[in-house]
C-alpha cells in the first residue's frame, strides 16, 4: 500500500498577510479558513490516483482548521496536534508534502515566525534562520520519507531548496519592501495543480533519490528568546551556552540530536 503524508500550515497559504487572517478568533480568518481548506483538497485530490492512503496534517494554531465538512472523504486527518513534528509520520510512507509553509522567524516577512513568536525570535542554524520547512524536511529525512513538492510564501520555498535542490515548489507570495505581493486563490490553485503534477511524474520517474537532502556537516543551533528568563531555563541543556541576555547556543552531535534539541528548547 502506498501512503503519502500531506503537512499543513496556514501562513503560505494564498492571499492572507496579516494575523488576524490566520487567528482562528478573529472574523478576518473565515475567508483564508476556506482557501486552505480548498488548497487541502486540490492537493488530496491530485494524490488519489498514485497512492492507496493519504494523510493531511492539520498544523496551524490549535489544529483545528480544516472545514471537515468540505474535506475530501477519502483523506485521514490528524488534528488537534500540538507537536512540533510529523505527527506519525513513518517509514511506511512513500512521501511527504508540505503545503502553506511561510517564512521563518527573523526574515522581514509579515507572517514570519518559528513555531512560536510567543517565545522565539528566530533560530539559526549554523548561521543560517530556519524554521518549521527545515524541521519538517530533517524530520522526513530521519524517517527515510522523500519531500518532494512544497507550497508557500517565497522564503519557506527558498529554505525548502537549501536542503533539497530537487523539490518542486509553488511559490504563492512575494515580498516588495515590507508588505506581500500575493497571487489571487485562483492563480494559485491553478499553479499547485501543474506544479504537482510534475512533481508526481518526476518522482515515479527517477525515485526518490531525486530528491535527496543535503545535511549539514554540523549542527549549531543559536535560539533567540524573547527573554532572558527563558533563555536561563534552557541553559540546563547539556553543553548550552549563552551568548548573550536572551540568546543559547546549543551544539548537537548529529540530526537526531539537533531534533531532540528543538523539541525540548522551544
Amino acid at each position: 500500500m502506498k501512503k503519502i503524508y500531506v503537512a499543513g500550515d496556514m501562513e503560505g497559504i494564498a492571499g492572507n498577510v496579516r494575523w488576524d487572517e490566520v487567528d482562528p478568533l478573529k472574523p478576518e480568518y473565515l475567508q483564508f479558513q476556506k482557501i486552505w481548506t480548498d488548497e487541502a483538497n486540490l492537493i488530496c485530490n491530485l494524490l488519489e490516483e498514485d497512492f492507496d492512503e493519504i494523510v493531511y496534517k492539520d498544523g496551524h494554531w490549535f489544529e483545528t482548521n480544516v472545514f471537515l465538512s468540505d474535506f475530501n472523504e477519502k483523506v485521514s486527518l490528524i488534528r488537534g496536534d500540538d507537536g512540533k513534528g510529523l505527527t506519525g509520520l513513518n517509514k511506511a510512507y512513500t512521501g511527504v508534502i508540505l503545503h502553506g509553509y511561510h517564512a521563518a522567524g527573523g526574515k522581514h516577512y509579515p507572517l514570519a515566525h518559528s513555531f512560536t513568536d510567543q517565545t522565539i525570535f528566530y533560530i539559526k542554524l549554523n548561521g543560517i534562520l530556519i524554521g518549521e520547512t527545515t524541521f519538517s524536511i530533517f524530520n522526513a529525512f530521519k524517517e527515510s520519507v522523500p519531500v518532494f513538492y512544497i507550497s508557500g510564501d517565497e522564503e519557506a520555498v527558498r529554505e525548502a531548496k537549501l536542503w533539497i535542490p530537487n523539490i518542486f515548489s509553488t511559490i504563492t507570495k512575494t515580498l516588495s519592501e515590507s508588505s506581500y505581493i500575493c497571487k489571487s486563490p485562483k492563480k494559485v490553485s491553478k499553479e499547485m495543480s501543474k506544479n504537482l503534477e510534475e512533481a508526481l511524474d518526476t518522482f515515479k520517474e527517477m525515485g526518490e533519490d531525486f530528491f535527496n537532502v543535503i545535511l549539514p556537516k554540523e549542527f549549531k543551533v543559536e535560539i533567540k528568546y524573547t527573554s532572558k528568563v527563558l533563555a536561563l531555563k534552557y541553559l540546563n541543556y547539556p553543553g548550552a551556552e549563552l551568548l548573550e541576555d536572551n540568546i543559547v547556543l546549543f551544539k548537537a552531535k548529529d540530526l537526531d540530536e539537533f531534533i531532540k534539541i528543538i523539541n525540548l528548547c522551544i
